[in-house]
């Protein structure tokens, strides 16, 4: 029996986000019946010292099974200068891939706590507040924290074979994600996004 997850893709530094997010719709979002939480948004951004704007891409959406890998190594080939990530709840634990220019840069499993954080409902089955592109992006975003802790972890060594085994956070390392959700309770962290509709 399929089952289903929701994929969650953060893709930065592109040139066009919305014609990206097109092509995901067309290569596989748009194929999957269920939609209960389907969400595809970007805003731009001034990157380096010249005034240049930059899309980031969020956008998130129910499928069967698993991320589709092949789909964002593909898009990463072609956008050499943007870095992806993908999560999904594959189920239970969640799983999370890094691609930059069309390589791996990270893959792993995370446990249930960080992988709620992608689902649009909580264990209550109410609206997750922190299942937003702002904190997502905050998270796990390029350069961000849970990138600098899987950097700085010299215990994780990825292998091979995609998601060996769980990347587990230390102590102080939920504390910086507990200060983080702290702040976004607080309202920071926000920002605006446009939405992106498909035909």
């Amino acid at each position: 029996m399929d089952w289903w997850v929701q994929v969650t893709i953060i893709a930065e530094y592109l040139e066009d986000a919305p014609a990206i997010a097109q092509y995901i719709h067309d290569q596989d979002a748009g194929k999957w019946k269920k939609k209960e939480y389907n969400r595809a948004c970007y805003k731009t951004e001034e990157t380096g010292q010249v005034l240049f704007y930059t899309y980031q891409l969020y956008y998130s959406y129910e499928r069967q099974k698993c991320i589709p890998d092949w789909l964002i190594a593909e898009l990463s080939a072609q956008n050499p200068q943007a870095y992806f990530t993908a999560m999904a709840d594959i189920p239970l634990p969640g799983a999370l891939l890094r691609y930059q220019a069309g390589k791996i840069q990270h893959h792993y499993l995370m446990e249930q706590r960080r992988t709620n954080l992608i689902l649009p409902l909580d264990d209550f089955d109410k609206p997750n507040d922190l299942c937003n592109p702002d904190f997502l992006y905050h998270w796990f975003g390029h350069g961000k924290a849970e990138q600098q802790i899987a950097i700085d972890d010299q215990s994780l060594i990825i292998s091979q074979e995609l998601f060996d085994g769980i990347f587990p956070l230390e102590p102080e390392e939920w504390e910086i994600l507990d200060n983080l959700i702290a702040e976004w309770n607080l309202g920071g962290l926000r920002s605006t996004w446009t939405e992106i509709k498909f035909e």
